[in-house]
């Protein structure tokens, strides 16, 4: 059993040793709770708590998720991408059903949508966008998705961008309110941009 032990400890960083010793113990009084194992310091980080929190929000409320939310784009750039798109991404859209919440989220995922490839933007992010791009309130949706319009041009193609992206800058111009009024030249620079690409596209046809 001893060897047993020490062929596992070998694939566990030094660094673990201590807090895995006491799980594979045969006695059952030895090994430790698991609540007492979330108070380990390992816990502690400030990435790994955003994860451990992460997954208890479906128990919280509005207002503490969209705390949440707001301090989340802190901690995005440091975790690996592969949490981002399969941790975060799926927690993320399922917030996307309830309306008033959206403006929390999307800030979220339009910045993962800048630290993936385009292939994995295609795959992950961009089928479930495609709903949010139609939303005009809260008026915060437009003006996440005009801040970001550069991020999202470089990431979907160009057939998607005419489909779907065109349409939601257009949309935008209706829209009466003054927060968006900052955003116009952002707006009236990409559909420019927009159109000089389509024309271009099909004079080669």
């Amino acid at each position: 059993m001893k060897s047993f032990r020490s062929s596992l400890l070998r694939n566990i960083p030094a660094s673990f040793h201590d807090t895995f010793k006491p799980m594979l113990s045969l006695n059952g009084a030895e090994r430790p709770e698991a609540k007492s194992l979330l108070k380990l310091t390992h816990f502690g980080d400030p990435l790994v708590m955003t994860i451990v929190y992460l997954d208890s929000l479906v128990q919280r409320g509005n207002l503490e998720k969209s705390q949440f939310y707001k301090n989340l784009p802190n901690m995005l750039k440091q975790l690996p991408l592969k949490i981002c798109l399969y941790r975060m991404l799926p927690t993320l859209f399922s917030e996307c059903s309830n309306r008033d919440m959206i403006p929390f989220v999307l800030q979220n995922i339009l910045i993962i949508a800048e630290l993936c490839s385009k292939e994995e933007y295609a795959v992950h992010i961009f089928p479930k966008l495609c709903r949010i791009f139609k939303m005009t309130q809260p008026i915060q949706i437009p003006l996440l998705l005009l801040k970001n319009m550069r991020t999202l041009l470089s990431q979907t193609n160009d057939g998607e961008t005419k489909a779907y992206i065109l349409p939601m800058l257009f949309s935008s111009i209706e829209i009466e309110n003054s927060q968006l009024q900052v955003c116009y030249y952002i707006l009236a620079a990409c559909i420019y941009i927009l159109y000089v690409k389509i024309s271009m596209q099909s004079s080669k046809f």
